[in-house]
């Protein structure tokens, strides 16, 4: 079933019909695999605890990068 949903969600996501945001599919794939029992809930908090810190370093890199643009560093770079 795991396969079959993974298979289903991502057309949806790479498609996105009428401009669905992608984290739609892809939430509502992560709810049906809960719901099913095919990922129990116990190994919801380890998951997080895995994945925060890739978050946290994108999340950080996105203001960085446009304060690094407001102050005109990439301009100076490429001279």
């Amino acid at each position: 079933m795991a396969v079959v949903l993974f298979t289903c969600t991502i057309p949806f996501t790479v498609w996105r019909p009428q401009h669905l945001f992608p984290i739609l599919p892809s939430t509502a794939g992560a709810v049906v695999l809960i719901a099913a029992g095919i990922v129990p809930s116990e190994q919801l908090i380890p998951a997080a605890n895995i994945v925060s810190g890739a978050a946290i370093t994108i999340l950080a890199s996105c203001p960085m990068s446009i304060l690094l643009d407001s102050i005109g560093f990439c301009t100076r770079v490429r001279h």
